[in-house]
């Protein structure tokens, strides 16, 4: 099932540091799917690479609307962008009930919780989606949130 979607932009700053992403692997996951948005021409740096057995760091390279498809558990990174604008679609697959989650779920099959605690970070939350746990909408949970909040802070000011 599906386990998150992510759309990635990377875009090199002249006076920011361009970081690369560090080598990682998907745990939790059992396949890794990029799919390149960008032409190459568009952009310099941004390598995908896989450490290897032997210890190196081999460069995959792949033009607009190639995926690249890997076991989730192999160790994997992205160098630093030296130029331009990088956009890619990560997604990943795993053993668990599929999932909507803003951002990466770590529950597999229990219901998802992560999404209650991404609203506050999301800029437009969906109305129309009913949590699993409280079966409230986003706004309900969104306004609940908000007025304990609001409520704590002032029993701490008071205090």
């Amino acid at each position: 099932a599906l386990r998150s979607s992510e759309y990635h932009t990377v875009l090199h700053s002249a006076v920011a540091e361009n970081i690369p992403m560090p080598t990682h692997a998907d745990h939790g996951s059992l396949v890794t799917i990029d799919l390149m948005l960008s032409d190459p021409s568009e952009f310099s740096g941004g390598n995908f690479e896989t450490l290897e057995p032997d210890g190196t760091l081999l460069t995959h390279t792949f033009e607009r609307g190639d995926a690249l498809i890997l076991l989730a558990h192999k160790w994997h990174s992205v160098s630093a962008l030296t130029a331009g604008r990088r956009n890619i679609l990560v997604s990943e697959i795993w053993e668990g009930l599929p999932r909507r989650c803003p951002q990466r779920c770590d529950q597999p099959w229990l219901p998802c919780t992560c999404r209650m605690e991404a609203l506050y970070t999301s800029r437009n939350p969906n109305p129309a989606i009913i949590c699993e746990l409280c079966e409230q909408t986003d706004a309900e949970r969104l306004l609940e949130n908000g007025r304990a909040y609001w409520r704590g802070a002032t029993e701490r000011e008071a205090a």
